[in-house]
């Protein structure tokens, strides 16, 4: 009986260690939304896929994607490719080199299999794909296409150094969105990266960051955006903790998630709330944004001093339809996708007192000059001199 205890012991430590040396395999936090793009778009960004290694390192050696919809993407898409992305942002930034040689569809709604590369996944550190698509030109408008990696068996990978095979773990299918040709563009509206996590800030503080877009127009068209909302909430009663114009949008021009000198304005107005809970409407038009681009918007708040030790603030578009864009080509308004993006709580905390005084003991000074500040004084002084001197010649007559 003992020996069938052990033998079970040691065959659920086996089992749960190799189940801690797995490979998780995911879609990305900043996966591509559903977007509309042009019939001849390049390096349209589909999937972003994140692989975790828990207590070992791994090596991915092929990926396998599968394709649906009405596209027929052995005719309508020119190639597909893998890209490493570096900074997990699921976009395809310049500095991203491709992970594998790109590949084909061979048929309609077939797989493509990207093989003979060694992407390493180190333990506890996760690392980003993106597969990225050209369109041929022949897709006609109102097609669409998606893709896929099916299962644990669309994924090869070893432990690090060996040629065991890596325990998958995830829930499959693994799915791109949806993309449909069109001429009218979308606009993908979500939380940046270098958006501010929790945090404090003081009551009296200006230029506090409170959450930070991306905003990226597809392929389609170049997008200007009319009007965006922005709403708050939290424990604060926003029309006495923030200044009457201290709601105020920044683009981040150099993309580091600070609110700096070189950061312009997106709107030459700032804004305030008429109470608590409420929200400001931001009226453009807004710089044109070029199509296939990125930039990055601050909603910045400038702190009245009011506001009490403890109370929370947050900003937030609430909704697709708190921000209004056109299409620069179609002159439509498009469709925004992303919305709800909110930032993170804010903490309000008192300001810094300043440093006590440092009080100096009073040095006398008996100088009768140094003390002579005042028209009294000064009368008072010549007569003190005065009777000095008469003082002086009567002492020096009577000793002669």
């Amino acid at each position: 009986m003992k020996k069938i205890f052990l033998l079970f012991f040691f065959m659920v430590v086996a089992g749960l260690t190799a189940r801690a040396q797995s490979l998780t395999v995911q879609a990305g936090d900043y996966n591509p939304l559903i977007s509309n793009e042009l019939t001849g778009a390049q390096k349209v960004p589909l999937l972003q896929i994140e692989f975790t290694a828990s207590q070992a390192s791994f090596t991915v050696t092929s990926l396998s994607f599968r394709a649906s919809g009405s596209i027929d993407e052995s005719i309508d898409v020119y190639a597909v490719y893998l890209y490493e992305d570096i900074n997990g942002n699921g976009l395809l930034d310049v500095a991203e080199q491709q992970a594998a040689s790109s590949v084909y569809f061979s048929s309609d709604n077939s797989t493509a299999v990207f093989s003979g590369f060694y992407l390493t996944v180190p333990a506890f550190y996760p690392v980003n794909l993106i597969l990225a698509a050209d369109f041929t030109g022949t897709a006609t408008v109102g097609e669409n296409v998606i893709f896929s990696i099916e299962d644990y068996l669309s994924i090869t990978a070893v432990q690090g150094g060996t040629s065991t095979s890596a325990v998958i773990d995830g829930t499959f299918p693994i799915n791109s969105n949806a993309k449909t040709i069109s001429t009218v563009g979308t606009l993908s509206a979500t939380k940046s990266r270098k958006s501010p996590g929790d945090q404090q800030a003081l009551n009296d503080v200006d230029g506090f960051i409170m959450l930070e877009l991306t905003l990226t127009p597809s392929s389609c068209e170049p997008v200007q955006i009319q009007s965006i909302t922005v709403s708050t909430d939290g424990t604060a009663d926003e029309s006495v903790s923030v200044l009457v114009s201290g709601v105020r949008l920044y683009y981040d021009s150099d993309y580091d998630g600070a609110f700096s000198v070189n950061d312009q304005s997106a709107n030459p107005y700032g804004m305030g709330f008429s109470g608590d809970d409420a929200a400001v409407t931001f009226l453009g038009p807004f710089t044109e944004i070029p199509a296939n681009s990125t930039v990055y918007l601050m909603v910045v708040y400038d702190l009245s001093g009011y506001g009490l030790d403890g109370e929370t603030l947050n900003a937030k578009i609430a909704s697709s339809t708190h921000i209004s864009a056109k299409g620069a080509y179609s002159n439509q308004f498009i469709q925004v996708v992303g919305p709800p993006v909110s930032g993170n709580t804010v903490t309000i905390s008192p300001p810094t007192p300043p440093p006590a005084e440092v009080v100096k003991p009073e040095i006398r000074q008996y100088c009768f000059v140094n003390r002579l500040s005042g028209p009294a004084e000064v009368l008072y002084g010549i007569w003190l001199f005065l009777t000095a001197g008469i003082l002086a010649v009567i002492s020096f007559a009577t000793r002669t």
